[in-house]
């Protein structure tokens, strides 16, 4: 959590991203240098991005030092809910 946000971020040690594709590798369809020899058809990101911004967050790729890459998914969260109090049930994070 940081603030009014839950924040996931998830790495990996693969192949980096090359910083020429960063401005793209959300687009759908698109495939960087890297990736060209592996299976897929550049969906899968655009797709993490569709979902993150229907409710309302934005999700970022760095590259790592020494290879592969950070991702961050960030999301509007509910305030913190006060000692004692049950759960709403309405599947939203907290």
């Amino acid at each position: 959590r940081d603030g009014a946000e839950a924040v996931l971020t998830v790495s990996d040690d693969g192949a980096n991203i090359d910083p020429d594709d960063l401005p793209f590798i959300f687009e759908r369809f698109y495939r960087g240098a890297t990736g060209k020899g592996a299976p897929g058809v550049g969906l899968g990101l655009a797709i993490v991005r569709g979902l993150v911004r229907a409710h309302g967050g934005s999700v970022q790729a760095a590259p790592r030092q020494g290879g592969g890459a950070t991702f961050t998914v960030r999301l509007p969260a509910l305030p913190p809910r006060e000692s004692g109090s049950k759960s709403g049930g309405n599947g939203r994070i907290q």
